[in-house]
């Protein structure tokens, strides 16, 4: 896969075992199995924010809609993060800062850490 300059946003959601931070902090760890799409990613890409709501059922699907009807968003790899279900993807890439900005006033009420 080859990535442009710019921002990746990625999707997802953290109903297994431990929850939030044992996704978060296996994703956050630079030596681990590659069992997800994201992990093969984060090989290459710093992660740089992270965002987060927390629900009682997964919104991920709702996010990556609402995200690619964002103007002059891309998917740079269809299918990516969501094998297991009907989105076009759950990686989103965007130009600049500020669109990432726009992409979170979008998205509503979440948490930054």
């Amino acid at each position: 896969m080859l990535l442009r300059c710019g921002w990746y946003l990625y999707v997802g959601s953290a109903f297994g075992p431990g929850g939030l931070k044992a996704r978060l902090g296996r994703h956050l760890r630079t030596t681990k199995r590659r069992h997800w799409h994201i992990d093969t990613l984060l090989d290459h890409c710093p992660v740089r924010q992270i965002w987060y709501r927390s629900a009682e059922r997964e919104l991920e699907h709702r996010w990556a809609r609402l995200i690619l009807s964002q103007d002059n968003v891309i998917i740079p790899l269809a299918g990516f993060g969501a094998s297991d279900c009907p989105c076009p993807s759950h990686l989103i890439w965007v130009r600049s800062l500020e669109k990432v900005q726009k992409v979170r006033q979008a998205l509503g009420s979440i948490t930054s850490l």
